[in-house]
């Protein structure tokens, strides 16, 4: 059973840490996050930013547990998009995590519509019929 949540906290932010580490070994380089990449978004910001951001469950992180582990976190990096750190035998759970996406990081275009972007590797099959299926260009 997959059960999911809003990041919440320090320890968060390290199980997910550890998570995307283990997951880029896993999959590796472009299906999964370089470390570095979350550690500058928690790291490399005023004291002040991190703790506000730290003082109540996030509002646009997910994580997606299965008996306790983290299997999937959809998480922003920047304004209207979403990352989807899978762990490769939780892909099925892409589609959940979009559907969690879309109304919640989506960004609103000079035309007034909702707009998310998010990424899929060159040879992800599965990722661009899902992305192309929900309508993704």
């Amino acid at each position: 059973m997959t059960t999911v949540r809003p990041l919440a906290g320090i320890d968060d932010v390290m199980a997910v840490r550890a998570f995307i580490a283990e997951n880029y070994r896993r999959a590796g380089r472009g299906r999964a996050w370089e470390i570095r990449r979350w550690e500058g978004q928690w790291w490399h910001r005023s004291p002040d930013d991190m703790a506000a951001r730290l003082a109540e469950p996030s509002t646009r992180i997910r994580l997606w547990e299965s008996h306790g582990e983290i299997v999937g976190v959809a998480h922003p990096e920047g304004t209207g998009d979403v990352h989807l750190q899978l762990h490769p035998e939780h892909e099925d759970l892409a589609d959940e995590m979009l559907a969690w996406a879309e109304p919640t990081l989506a960004r609103r275009d000079d035309d007034g519509h909702d707009v998310i972007t998010t990424f899929a590797a060159v040879d992800d099959e599965a990722r661009i019929n899902l992305l192309g299926g929900r309508g993704y260009r």
